[in-house]
């Protein structure tokens, strides 16, 4: 049996398309499988390309083995705190891409509350994050799990307005749905 997880609103107004700035949102909190390590290499490839796109690190956690990166990355925004429901959906209703850099896990909310607010994501090929993701559809499976899989498939995004676009409206139809 397969129960989908659901959605999350938070009752906040809901995304609207922007392009600058280009928000990339890593939501919740922040642990070694869930693979920050990953998407900060990735981020490096990624503002050396495009300088106006943001990383917005959101969550909870030790961030002392990142250190050093986040101080040498120039547009990361780190709230390293416990997010109370409230204030959930103000990140989510400025982000432009959510990413999961997971290296191993079931599920997650954070997809379902992305959705619900328009936001294609992009993970890595993992558990049953693949199954909560259509390829294309509502979000993006990188090819696999190192950090140059991950900024490409980001890349791809942030470069290609139309496939944006189409994953935004694909997301509309999927989450009226559920």
């Amino acid at each position: 049996y397969v129960i989908p997880h659901g959605l999350f609103n938070y009752s906040y107004k809901k995304n609207k398309f922007k392009k600058n700035p280009l928000n990339i949102l890593f939501f919740g909190r922040i642990l070694p499988y869930k693979g920050l390590n990953n998407l900060l290499d990735a981020f490096e490839d990624i503002e050396a390309k495009h300088e106006h796109v943001k990383l917005q690190i959101i969550g909870y956690g030790d961030l002392s083995n990142h250190k050093t990166r986040l101080e040498k990355l120039k547009n990361v925004f780190v709230f390293n705190k416990w997010v109370s429901e409230d204030m959930v959906g103000k990140f989510f209703s400025e982000a432009y891409i959510v990413v999961l850099p997971y290296n191993n896990a079931s599920q997650s909310g954070v997809i379902a509350t992305a959705y619900a607010f328009g936001v294609p994501v992009i993970i890595n090929p993992v558990g049953g994050l693949s199954e909560q993701v259509i390829h294309e559809e509502t979000g993006l499976i990188s090819k696999g799990m190192n950090p140059k899989h991950l900024s490409n498939s980001i890349l791809r995004l942030i470069e290609n307005e139309d496939l944006y676009k189409k994953i935004c409206k694909n997301i509309k139809i999927y989450s009226s749905k559920k």
